[in-house]
């Protein structure tokens, strides 16, 4: 059986951005956590692509996948 945390360490080892790859284990589509965190699919495709973001877009996402993202000081 393959676990979320399978799929996602294959994801990251073959360089996937991670926010894709923890999107993708779970399970959500771009237009899903587009709804949820209230960003534009635009927003988050743009993101994936360069994985440059403000840390209160990041704490949309992750809020949005259910996740706790903590932000290093």
């Amino acid at each position: 059986m393959v676990t979320i945390v399978d799929t996602l360490t294959a994801s990251l080892i073959s360089g996937v951005n991670p926010v894709t790859a923890l999107r993708e284990a779970t399970g959500y589509s771009l237009d899903q956590i587009a709804i949820a965190s209230g960003l534009t699919v635009s927003d988050l495709s743009d993101f994936e692509a360069n994985g440059q973001m403000e840390p209160e877009t990041l704490n949309r996402i992750t809020s949005a996948l259910g996740i706790t993202a903590k932000m290093a000081s």
